[in-house]
């Protein structure tokens, strides 16, 4: 992995408004939009249903600094792989995001995992910039589908 410090500080960042959707353990519910389970438990995949099933929210956004890392061409500034996005380890991802922060990126537009041709938001709420707005629009319960049928 090259170093990615200088890149994330001097890569142009692009404004998003838009709602985004998150599904998250309904233990959870409360607070759908913490950082808290990620970083406990690592980011992008559940391994086992959680207890209690799921909950779905739309939040409502409105960011100053994202950097769109489905653009090849920036991936190409970074020295960056667009299999390094999609692969199922995830030390390539985390060292990504972990320089995206520490640059002072709001949010990662980044290819899905699981369908290359759809989007993740991967936000940093620690480093918001005036002015940003999360509003949280709704939460749902999703059906607890811990049996394979």
């Amino acid at each position: 992995m090259p170093e990615l410090r200088p890149f994330f500080h001097s890569a142009a960042t692009s404004r998003f408004t838009g709602t985004v959707y998150r599904i998250c353990p309904a233990r959870y519910s409360e607070n759908v939009v913490s950082m808290r389970g990620s970083l406990l438990h690592g980011a992008r995949y559940f391994t086992v249903p959680p207890i209690g099933g799921f909950v779905e929210a739309s939040i409502d956004l409105q960011l100053n600094h994202v950097l769109d890392l489905t653009d090849r061409k920036l991936l190409r500034q970074a020295s960056i792989a667009w299999k390094q996005l999609t692969q199922t380890r995830f030390y390539a991802t985390q060292e990504i995001g972990l320089r995206a922060w520490e640059g002072g990126i709001e949010a990662l537009l980044v290819p899905s995992a699981a369908d290359p041709a759809e989007c993740n938001l991967a936000v940093f709420l620690d480093n918001q910039h005036p002015p940003w707005r999360v509003h949280l629009t709704r939460v749902a319960a999703q059906p607890d589908r811990t049996t394979l049928q």
